[in-house]
């Protein structure tokens, strides 16, 4: 990566250098492999991105059997504090 990416500018490498601190060589080298098969660029921000993800709890969807009541709104009792 830093060969073909940040072989001129050493210093932009730096920061990627940190997210290998920040999790671990196997865990970096894994999300380098997704972001190329994704055609994704492996630029810092990327990357952070991605190891930072969290997974969205998927909520199962659920229906009301039986349904509930609503009850009409009493609009006197807003007219009322419109006035006042």
């Amino acid at each position: 990566m830093f060969n073909r990416y940040y072989r001129d500018d050493p210093k932009g490498f730096l920061p990627i250098l940190d997210l290998m601190r920040e999790t671990s060589p196997k865990i970096l080298i894994g999300a380098l492999t997704i972001l190329k098969e994704q055609n994704i660029p492996s630029t810092y921000d990327t990357i952070r991105f991605f190891l930072h993800q969290t997974a969205i709890q998927k909520v199962e969807p659920f229906a009301f059997k039986e349904g509930f009541a609503v009850m009409e709104p009493d609009l006197a009792a807003f007219d009322q504090m419109m006035e006042g």
